[in-house]
């Protein structure tokens, strides 16, 4: 019972010191302080004003782009016959997984293909 009356006392006064002497400060703070008032070289670029280079230069791969497709008459979009095993065979070579795997595997069998999506396929 000794000791705890102890231990409390001297933790008190620790405590006690420790806030008294962090609370004090060694100057007082005011928002009247005179800071750095000399001007400074960030002071200087800071305060430029920096123009834009209005006259750019295309490249000249930039202009023979040919115009983007667009969706507003499809009649002009120029369409290609496609059967559907070409388009399987595609869409199966261009995937990430089969990639991987260097897509010889996957012409001989594709459903021997383990995937991290099997288990949410099942």
């Amino acid at each position: 019972m000794c000791n705890q009356r102890i231990r409390f006392a001297v933790c008190w006064v620790c405590l006690t010191i420790t806030t008294l002497a962090g609370c004090n400060p060694k100057r007082p703070f005011s928002f009247r302080d005179k800071w750095d008032a000399t001007p400074s070289y960030f002071q200087t670029v800071a305060t430029q004003i920096e123009y834009p280079n209005v006259q750019s230069y295309l490249q000249p791969q930039s202009t023979e782009i040919p115009e983007p497709l667009r969706l507003e008459n499809p009649a002009e979009l120029p369409s290609r016959d496609l059967l559907l095993p070409e388009a399987i065979q595609t869409a199966l070579s261009n995937s990430d997984i089969l990639r991987s795997l260097n897509a010889s595997v996957v012409q001989i069998n594709p459903l021997g293909v383990l995937t991290k999506m099997n288990p949410a396929i099942a």
